[in-house]
């Protein structure tokens, strides 16, 4: 029997043949146009977060040179792609991070000298400095013409090397106002991997000491620097051009730019901080004083030894003095930079130097001068003294303080005097009658005026009284004190000062105050007075009894101003123009209230009866949320503030409002993750009027400091959107696990890829799990098909113990 050919399986074969074929085609063409889309993705992503990271170093070398302090950051030179089953991926993307020279290094400030005349004999006519630049140099595989990323004289900037242009990303610090600042940058880095690196800007000479300086010609002053910006980007795209001392920014060279300034006075900022291997210290360089170089027999003068940045610096060195002064005649400098001595010598001119006094500029000439024309004395003779015991407010034979308007220290003066005039040099014992006040001194030494001075302070007890004696030689003084109070005195006009501001970026403020118990009431000005940086200053005028100025800092900005010193004064007028109440403070600004602040809170005012501040930072981008409620029984609630203060990055501190007297409030910043924040929640009333406040200090790692995140488990089983109806599903679960069994809810926040909150929700709960079910969150914006949206859910235990999950959808 012969059987007949079948051929019916080879379709199988064939199709099997094809499948496969198909198969290797697709990922074929996934891996030649898919992967490369989406590892060019991961490069963009990782670009933005080196250039947060870049931020933080131009911001921690400025924070040096302002702090004299050391600044670590740490930069993701690299970057990781996803992994892929069957697919391939190229080696992890390096990037190089380096510093480097221009051809002229130089930095230059011309047509200027010193007004001080012994700081002249350094700086007179200009200074200079050499400085180098940082840049991070990206080596993607996909991304193309990603630029480079550089600092320079106080600028980040991006950089095109193919294009040659360059793209400025910060204002520049170089001209504020009538201030100059200048950084010189030194030390070596260069180093290439996909890893991470830690870069930490120390202060080679910092902080910086100002230095006032002019010019004594019609010439105007000039600021030449090397920079990789044109003249015109410089001028128009970092804020140079819109100081008021600016006149034009011209190029003088491959990569070098000359800034003309008006002629005037000006503030002269100098450091020199140090990245890497290689830096050195600038050394000592001249010898100043800020004292009257005219010094009587007796006399203290201090001198400070200052680099060639201008800045005090300790070391090895003695200051020595060529006449008799009270003590050796050479002393080592201190941690300051300054010696001070005791002058004992003849009338005429002597000097004192350093490095053996080679030049002008390291020695300071005074002019030596007997204690006084009258006569006088030193202490130890044989004459009789006089002593006097006395306070600057001294009104009859009983020292009568009011501590309601002055506090408790009271500053004494104890004069000596014998027939010849004052004595000098003679000791001056203190004592009180009573264990309940204390003295800042009981014992002293008399100057060349015969005085020295000490403090009391006394109890608060209305009524209280006792007696402060001086004695020196065979005389003592005796000084009755008596407190009183004036309650009056504190009810007529109350203030409070909020100190906003963050060191190294911007001082802000925000003065509330009630003047409804004065008397023709008319207007309430407040004026801040910068005493560091000329052009800050700002007086707001209010003509409501009861109001919140919250204008200096964020509607005007100062940039460069966090950190000084202000001078806040507050007064109030009535109808005739006269100031019946005022109130002047000196602080820094510093996020540190200053003291002597009133509660300006009512009876029946709104207060914060809860508060819940979440971390849930992650992937190099700081995130917080804060959930409140307001207790306002009288219906005076306006407005709850909430300031996330980032005291590392300045660019990621933010304020937001939120008018709900039960509301949420929401942060997000990239490059912020491990940062130190402030949280501040403030409650303002239908004034304005800050009535309530909590402040909460947190480094974004993810979890509140002091909470903890074990006592709760949260899970995300599902989180979807629906684009067309503008609503998001998901489903979450929250379970108790410390054994307490006290779940209580479960927050939901929704945003978008810029991190934007579109939808929120709550869900409450309780006992030992807060079970899985699906809840719909209805959104106020438009929902994009497009868009990534990430869910946050975090699980609270009525303890305030928190655990939390993302997704995306």
């Amino acid at each position: 029997m012969r059987f007949r050919d079948d051929s019916r399986a080879q379709s199988v074969q064939i199709g099997a043949i094809l499948l496969f074929a198909t198969l290797i085609i697709a990922l074929s063409v996934y891996q030649a146009t898919v992967v490369p889309s989406q590892n060019a993705d991961v490069e963009y992503k990782h670009s933005q977060t080196v250039q947060n990271q870049l931020t933080d170093v131009r911001n921690g070398i400025l924070r040096s040179a302002a702090t004299g302090t050391t600044q670590p950051v740490s930069v993701t030179l690299g970057t990781q792609y996803p992994s892929r089953v069957f697919l391939m991926n190229p080696p992890p993307a390096t990037g190089t991070l380096r510093t480097g020279s221009y051809e002229n290094n130089g930095i230059e400030v011309s047509n200027v000298v010193a007004t001080n005349d012994e700081t002249r004999d350094f700086l007179d006519g200009s200074w200079t400095a050499s400085t180098k630049y940082l840049e991070y140099e990206p080596n993607y595989h996909e991304y193309d013409n990603a630029p480079n990323l550089a600092y320079g004289e106080t600028l980040l900037y991006n950089r095109y090397p193919r294009e040659g242009t360059t793209i400025p990303l910060s204002d520049q610090l170089l001209v504020d106002g009538n201030t100059i600042t200048l950084v010189a940058l030194n030390g070596s880095v260069g180093t290439t991997q996909s890893g991470s690196v830690s870069v930490n800007p120390q202060a080679l000479s910092g902080p910086y000491e100002r230095v006032q300086v002019t010019n004594e010609s019609d010439e105007p002053v000039e600021l030449t620097i090397p920079t990789q910006l044109s003249a015109d980007t410089l001028t128009n795209r970092t804020g140079l051009g819109g100081q008021d001392a600016f006149q034009n920014a011209e190029a003088v060279g491959d990569d070098r730019v000359r800034v003309t300034l008006d002629p005037g006075t000006y503030t002269l900022r100098t450091a020199k901080v140090g990245v890497g291997s290689g830096t050195d210290d600038p050394g000592p360089r001249y010898l100043t004083t800020s004292d009257d170089r005219t010094v009587q027999n007796g006399e203290e003068f201090t001198v400070s030894m200052r680099d060639a940045f201008n800045n005090p610096v300790s070391g090895d060195v003695n200051v020595t003095v060529n006449r008799s002064v009270v003590g050796p005649q050479s002393k080592r400098v201190s941690e300051d930079g300054t010696v001070t001595f005791t002058y004992d010598g003849p009338t005429g001119p002597f000097n004192a130097s350093i490095l053996d006094g080679g030049s002008e500029e390291r020695k300071v000439v005074f002019e030596g001068q007997p204690a006084t024309d009258g006569g006088g004395g030193v202490g130890g003779g044989d004459d009789t003294y006089d002593v006097t015991l006395e306070t600057s407010n001294r009104e009859s034979e009983k020292v009568v303080w009011n501590v309601t308007e002055n506090g408790t220290s009271i500053d004494l003066i104890s004069e000596v005097t014998s027939n010849a005039g004052p004595v000098f040099g003679t000791n001056v014992d203190y004592a009180v009658n009573t264990s309940s006040a204390t003295l800042s001194s009981s014992t002293g030494v008399t100057n060349a005026s015969g005085q020295h001075t000490t403090t009391v302070d006394v109890p608060e007890e209305d009524g209280w009284e006792g007696t402060v004696f001086a004695a020196s030689g065979d005389d003592v003084d005796a000084l009755p004190i008596r407190v009183e109070h004036n309650p009056d005195a504190a009810g007529t006009f109350r203030s409070k000062i909020v100190d906003q501001g963050q060191t190294g970026s911007l001082a802000r403020y925000e003065t509330s105050y009630d003047a409804t118990g004065v008397t023709d009431f008319d207007r309430v000005e407040v004026t801040y007075e910068n005493l560091d940086s000329g052009g800050a200053d700002e007086t707001y005028t209010s003509f409501e009894p009861r109001d919140n100025i919250d204008d200096y800092g964020w509607v005007d900005e100062n940039g460069g101003t966090g950190g000084d010193t202000y001078e806040i004064t507050i007064e109030v007028y009535d109808t005739n123009g006269n100031v019946v109440d005022s109130r002047t403070v000196t602080d820094d600004a510093d996020n540190v209230n200053p003291g002597g602040n009133d509660d300006l809170s009512e009876n029946d005012s709104p207060t914060l009866s809860s508060s819940t501040v979440t971390d849930t930072s992650q992937f190099s981008t700081a995130r917080y949320t804060v959930d409140y409620d307001v207790s306002d029984s009288a219906g005076k609630f306006t407005e709850t503030e909430v300031l996330f203060l980032n005291e590392d990055s300045a660019y990621a501190t933010d304020q937001q409002s939120v008018t709900e007297t039960t509301g949420t409030a929401f942060h997000s910043a990239g490059g912020a993750e491990d940062d130190q924040y402030q949280i501040l929640i403030q409650v303002l009333d239908d004034d304005g009027i800050v009535v309530n406040q909590r402040l909460v200090s947190d480094v974004a790692d993810g979890s509140i400091d002091g909470s903890s995140s074990t006592a709760t488990q949260t899970q995300i089983s599902n989180f979807g959107k629906t684009p067309g109806q503008d609503r998001f599903s998901a489903q979450v679960q929250s379970q108790d696990s410390d054994g307490d069994t006290d779940m209580d809810r479960i927050e939901y926040v929704i945003t978008d890829s810029d991190g934007n909150v579109v939808a929120t929700a709550t869900r409450t709960g309780s006992g030992q799990q807060i079970q899985p079910g699906t809840i719909t969150i209805q959104s106020d914006q438009n929902i994009q098909g497009g868009e990534t949206y990430t869910l946050f859910a975090v699980g609270y235990d009525q303890d305030g113990n928190y655990d939390w999950e993302t997704a995306n959808a």
